[in-house]
């Protein structure tokens, strides 16, 4: 039999090449925007994740403290900070049996702070209503906006919305009833 004999040094022709190099080239132009939209998208939910997670704390440290605590944003500084007030003391127990640490702000969790992205801004915060559906409260210069959570973690209600330069938005809801945080992207 007559086989025939097999090439040496076959490769690519150049052709081949330019295909591969062409069909390269529009699938990156696909996936590189697509992954740099995702990743803009994903860095503004974290901000958000942040801020209904500092909400969160002030809720459960109210509750488990049997105090008041507050959220507090500063329009200027574009920044939140979480105050927990530390419990009164229980003037029917001897001082001798009384909770050394029961007075202490350390031992209510003390201050936290959240500092916004360069990115994100706050474009309104309200307290008041059905999940802050009360008039909207414009925040500008230094002005700062509170809201408190109760010792059962009841609160007044409230709305922030979030919207960052890559044009996402997001509203978080704190339902004044229960607490609840609801999180809705726009």
């Amino acid at each position: 039999m007559n086989y025939p004999k097999p090439r040496a040094g076959r490769g690519f022709t150049l052709i081949e090449m330019v295909v591969i190099i062409t069909l390269l080239a529009v699938v990156a132009g696909i996936v590189v925007p697509s992954y740099t939209r995702f990743w803009h998208h994903t860095r503004f939910m974290g901000a958000v994740n942040d801020i209904a997670d500092l909400l969160a704390d002030a809720r459960e440290r109210a509750i488990t403290k049997d105090t008041s605590s507050t959220i507090t944003y500063f329009g200027g500084t574009q920044t939140f900070k979480l105050e927990v007030t530390p419990p009164t003391q229980n003037t029917d127990i001897p001082k001798s049996m009384q909770n050394p640490e029961q007075g202490d702000p350390q031992s209510t969790g003390g201050i936290r702070g959240y500092q916004l992205r360069e990115d994100t801004i706050i474009q309104e915060f309200s307290v008041g209503g059905k999940g802050g559906q009360g008039a909207p409260t414009a925040l500008s210069g230094n002005q700062a906006q509170s809201l408190h959570f109760r010792e059962d973690g009841a609160n007044d209600g409230g709305r922030i919305t979030l919207v960052n330069d890559k044009g996402f938005g997001a509203m978080i809801r704190i339902l004044p009833a229960t607490g609840q945080i609801v999180i809705d992207e726009m």
